[in-house]
């Protein structure tokens, strides 16, 4: 069981590693396409055994406006 969390973890990690230039010009395209507010959106998630996480996304949805 530690050998499958420590692979988890070292191969998520090596993951990011490759991917976070991807996601930092993905985050500045949204904030220049929507300067309103924080390029990414929080959530609060049920997960196993009823633990609540933070669920971290890029936001696609544009603030609305009301007149």
């Amino acid at each position: 069981m530690i050998l499958k969390f420590l692979f988890d973890r070292i191969v998520a990690f090596v993951g990011l590693m490759f991917l976070w230039p991807v996601l930092v010009i993905v985050a500045i395209m949204v904030k220049v396409k929507m300067p309103r507010g924080s390029a990414f959106f929080v959530q609060k998630r049920v997960g196993k055994g009823g633990k609540l996480f933070d669920c971290h996304k890029f936001r696609t949805m544009t603030a609305r406006t009301y007149r």
